[in-house]
């Protein structure tokens, strides 16, 4: 007997041997290992559990993150084919039947009987059962008589006849027969309700798919279940999460608004948690318990109604206060319940001590009253009012008086160009306002309360500390009556709301001339200025900004070279926005503007119209200038550049130029040794000379001639020059016009663009922005 089961056992692990041996060979996954010691080892997708070569935890299996066509192993069902099923070589993982189809998805199993009379055949099914009651056990394969355990040199594990050898206890697992440690990677330590780094599950569940972990029975022996819930109970005792302030956890484990968390009912009732629906205390009613219930008054305390259930509590001769339960008498009556005359008469008939008397003050900063016993009563309040001086603001009553807030230091009330020697609230003129800020650093505003024409009759008074001068408007006129330079400043200056008109200097600056500091602009109108030499109407040594302004009819007048800047020189950093320049002249330079040596300019959303010079009608450059979404038009030279001349650097952006003319250059020259870009800008001349000298760079621009390299050219209808509402001169787009959506799209993305227009309508309004500074809106 010992001989015949040596034997047999030889010839079975023979047998197995050779088995397994083709089977791997073929498919390299092992369906009938050595029961005892899963010799040899397990391939690749397989681990030994309890002498068995079983899949790895995943049933169905599920694609683990190893490289597709890394040469190691064929990945099979993972949705799409790995190059590495190509190598017949290789082992194929993730099917049973060890066969991957060309498409990636795995081949039919193929019972493996051979030399097998029972047992498992390797694809869910079995190769026989042993029915002859002598051999009713079925070991590997072969029906045979009673089993004799096989536990020799094993402590945990099959024994071969349906029992075990033993167990194993704590993070190890049987392996051949011993206990082994788990690999961390197919353990459930730390990784309960999830997938372990090998890819087995540790959620509730993966006993019936069969992907639990080894361990899963020690490791986790409650089972959290939160899949699909952001709050709740996980199963385990413990929550599956925690909600934000104003949320709660609904019945399905949701998070949800709390309709209770600002508490809808104002503290006087209950909020229902799901529906946010109020029940209101016995006091309260409404929606949001917001109102006193019936016989309850003075919300929020709603005490009980001192006036109900009387029929005339005040004897038909005043009203009752609820919540006190007192009196107010009608006028002429007395007592608590106003049963009895004040003064003259016989109740009921009382006469009304305070009957044609006037109690009015005249003062808005008391209320007025009569008392029952024909008193006048004056009690201060404090309401809003008016002290009539436009330097406060604010103004409010205080002590039976109205008080305001200084908003300026000095307030000019008299628009004659007097000088009394003194500034005060009776009389105080624009001169002597500048003498005294001049004097005393710390008055640095002046305004100007009265509305007309203020005419010099000299000079005003130099401006040496910084100071801000505000008008109430266009109609606010300071005129140099053509003989005087208005402002003289060598400190910053601030300008707002008012008109300066008719200023003459023998220099430059008719208007202002700034030799230092910073010039701010704003809503100013600069008319009719004239200087001999540079900036017709202003001009400014180091920087400015200016802001919705006017420049119009200014003009330098001395015919001599360098003349130069009919309205504007600037030589430092300057901002130009929203402004208009209009029939501004020079006699050499810069119709409208100069950008000197040292300038750095930006001009946006401006318009420079019908303005003369000999070079450059409209801007001439010697510094930096950048041109964003403005419209050069109508603009004259009789030498080069109608619309602009450039010596130094300028970069147009979806800029207009249109019906300017020149003698070259219609609208830009630039020199040799300058730098001209143009980005998204349309050029159209007045007449048949160049519309473009000298421009290096001409992406996404229209230039009628083809002039600058500019391959968008030709005619172009539907641009048509028309003056705004706001006096801005624009090149006003139609359906019909070429340059609808034919911009350059990085252009139109140009930080300095900003998405809009001139008009600040969002670009693009089509398919892509249109070119030039006006965005067509469509039908």
């Amino acid at each position: 007997t010992e001989t015949d089961t040596t034997t047999e056992t030889d010839t079975a692990t023979e047998t197995d041997t050779t088995t397994e041996t083709d089977t791997a060979a073929e498919s390299d996954t092992a369906t009938g290992p050595d029961a005892d010691t899963c010799t040899p080892a397990c391939p690749t997708g397989q681990i030994c559990v309890l002498g068995q070569c079983i899949d790895d935890g995943l049933d169905p299996w599920t694609c683990k993150p190893v490289a597709k066509g890394d040469g190691s192993t064929c990945d099979c069902n993972c949705g799409e084919p790995d190059p590495d099923c190509a190598d017949p070589t290789l082992p194929v993982i993730g099917c049973k039947s060890g066969v991957c189809n060309p498409d990636g998805t795995c081949g039919a199993c193929v019972p493996q009987c051979d030399g097998k009379d029972c047992g498992p055949d390797g694809c869910g099914g079995n190769c026989g059962v042993c029915s002859d009651p002598t051999k009713g056990i079925c070991q590997n394969g072969q029906c045979v008589d009673a089993c004799q355990p096989q536990c020799k040199d094993k402590v945990c594990g099959d024994d071969g006849c349906g029992g075990t050898c033993g167990s194993c206890e704590g993070s190890t697992y049987c392996d051949a027969g011993q206990c082994a440690a788990i690999d961390p990677d197919l353990s459930c330590q730390n990784f309960c309700g999830g997938l372990a780094p090998g890819g087995c599950s540790c959620a509730k569940g993966c006993e019936q798919t069969g992907t639990c972990c080894l361990d899963i029975a020690f490791a986790c022996p409650c089972l959290s279940d939160c899949v699909g819930k952001e709050c709740g109970d996980d199963g385990c005792g413990g929550v599956c999460g925690y909600c934000n302030s104003g949320e709660l956890c609904n019945g399905a484990s949701q998070c949800v608004a709390d309709p209770c968390a600002d508490d809808p009912c104002t503290g006087h009732g209950q909020c229902d948690s799901q529906t946010g629906a109020c029940t209101c205390a016995p006091e309260y009613v409404g929606d949001q318990c917001t109102a006193c219930a019936e016989g309850r008054v003075d919300y929020p305390n709603c005490t009980p109604d001192q006036c109900a259930g009387q029929a005339n509590p005040c004897s038909g001769h005043g009203s009752c206060d609820p919540v006190s339960g007192d009196c107010a008498c009608d006028q002429g009556f007395a007592g608590e319940t106003c049963g009895s005359c004040a003064g003259a008469g016989t109740w009921p008939n009382c006469l009304d001590p305070c009957a044609g008397k006037n109690c009015d003050d005249a003062n808005p900063c008391t209320d007025d009253s009569c008392t029952n016993q024909g008193v006048c009563l004056n009690v201060a309040n404090t309401l809003p009012c008016n002290d009539g001086q436009p330097c406060t603001s604010a103004d409010r009553c205080e002590a039976g008086e109205c008080k305001g807030v200084a908003v300026c230091d000095l307030w000019v009330t008299d628009l004659s160009d007097t000088d009394d020697g003194a500034c005060n609230a009776s009389h105080c003129s624009l001169r002597e306002a500048l003498q005294v800020a001049n004097s005393n650093a710390d008055l640095s505003v002046i305004y100007v309360g009265a509305v007309g024409t203020l005419t010099l009759t000299a000079a005003l008074p130099n401006v040496i500390a910084p100071l801000e001068l505000v008008g109430q408007g266009a109609d606010t006129v300071v005129d140099g009556a053509g003989q005087f330079q208005l402002l003289w400043a060598s400190a910053n200056l601030s300008l707002r709301d008012l008109t300066l008109r008719g200023g003459l200097s023998g220099n430059e600056g008719g208007a202002v001339q700034l030799v230092q500091g910073m010039l701010w602009a704003e809503r100013v109108q600069f008319v009719d200025n004239a200087a001999l030499d540079r900036g017709g109407a202003v001009s400014v040594s180091e920087a400015a900004t200016l802001t919705d302004c006017v420049f119009d009819g200014n003009s330098v007048t001395a015919e001599q070279s360098g003349t130069a800047g009919g309205a504007l020189v600037v030589d430092g950093p300057t901002d130009v926005s929203d402004c208009t320049f209009t029939d501004n002249t020079s006699a050499d330079q810069a119709g409208a503007i100069l950008c000197n040596f040292g300038c750095d300019l930006t001009v946006r959303d401006s318009s420079l119209h019908g303005n003369q010079a000999v070079s450059g009608g409209g801007l001439y450059v010697n510094g930096k200038v950048r041109l964003v979404n403005s419209v050069l038009t109508n603009n004259t030279a009789s030498g080069e550049g109608g619309g602009l001349y450039v010596l130094g650097e300028a970069r147009l952006w979806h800029c207009s130029l249109d019906a300017n003319s020149a003698a070259a250059g219609t609208g830009l020259a630039a020199e040799v040794d300058a730098y001209a870009s143009l980005s998204n800008s349309f050029l159209r001349s007045a007449d048949a000379n160049s519309a473009c000298v000298g421009a290096s760079e001409t992406a996404g621009s229209w230039v009628v001639d083809g002039s600058c390299g500019a391959t968008l050219q030709g005619a172009v209808a539907g641009a048509v020059v028309q003056q705004l509402a706001d006096g801005r001169y624009a090149v006003v787009l139609q359906a019909a016009s070429q340059l609808v959506d034919a911009a350059d799209a990085d252009g139109c993305a140009n930080s300095w663009v900003g998405g809009v227009d001139m008009s600040g309508i969002a670009r693009p309004q089509g398919a892509a922005c249109d070119i030039g500074a006006w965005e067509w809106l469509g039908p």
